[in-house]
């Protein structure tokens, strides 16, 4: 099993992680207009039984700034042409649409997801959760 474990100190303004072979989530600033993969050493959970994990921060957390967490069912969807998905669809309509809240965001992804695949079924869970940081 992977995981992927994050929390959010909103008063320090700061992330901190673990990750056990799960895919990165990924963190944008559009200040900036960047991406970032929160990255991490550590393998898939109950592989090896004296594993280490690595906890990651990074601060300065700023209002705007998203976080999305996935499964790799999304990225690695295929239409029925055998495409993949792939990661730049996801990005490309966060940058487009940054003023959109995480649920608007949400919906966004899944709508250009659905787009893709037209008549084609998933063949893996398709899992996201999406983070905007607020001054809340």
């Amino acid at each position: 099993m992977t995981l992927f474990y994050l929390t959010i100190d909103a008063v320090n303004r700061e992330l901190s992680w673990v990750r056990a072979g799960h895919d990165p989530a990924i963190f944008y600033d559009p200040a900036n207009d960047t991406f970032q993969e929160l990255r991490g050493d550590g393998m898939a959970l109950g592989v090896k039984a004296d594993a280490r994990f690595e906890e990651n921060r990074r601060n300065n957390l700023k209002r705007n700034q998203i976080i999305l967490l996935g499964t790799d069912g999304i990225w690695e969807a295929r239409n029925l042409r055998g495409e993949m998905f792939g990661k730049e669809p996801i990005y490309r309509t966060i940058r487009q649409n940054p003023a959109l809240s995480a649920r608007e965001l949400l919906a966004g992804i899944f709508n250009t997801l659905n787009r893709f695949l037209a008549d084609s079924a998933l063949e893996d869970d398709a899992t996201l959760v999406v983070i905007k940081v607020t001054d809340d």
